[in-house]
């Protein structure tokens, strides 16, 4: 059942890209809706696998962060603006590490942020 989801969740995944064409902000959501649908079809299937600590922590981060991801993510988004063009010259390698250096961007910026407001207001 679970797969069966994956696969339909893939399917809209694929079409949407499809018709949508391939814009920087339609990339990110569409790799974190899939990154989403691997982490829930993984969490549903209730197996013990080696990669389930490493899903469960960094679900956990991802939890705890979250909301400054929502309130950080379009400023960082602007802020790598050139870098979109600059990569468009590598075609879909190019998004890809697009795609993956606005996650890791977008993360760090988000924890530094939680950090400070853990920190300085306890």
């Amino acid at each position: 059942m679970a797969l069966d989801r994956l696969g339909r969740s893939c399917a809209g995944i694929a079409a949407a890209a499809t018709v949508a064409g391939g814009t920087a902000f339609l990339d990110s959501a569409l790799a974190v809706a899939f990154a989403g649908a691997i982490l829930a079809a993984t969490a549903s299937t209730g197996a013990r696998t080696r990669s389930a600590p490493c899903c469960a922590r960094s679900a956990a981060l991802y939890g705890r962060i979250s909301y400054g991801l929502y309130m950080t993510h379009i400023a960082v988004f602007i802020y790598l603006g050139n870098l979109d063009l600059r990569m468009n010259h590598y075609g879909v390698a190019g998004s890809l590490a697009l795609v993956a250096i606005r996650l890791a961007v977008c993360t760090a910026v988000a924890a530094a942020l939680w950090l400070w407001l853990r920190v300085s207001h306890p």
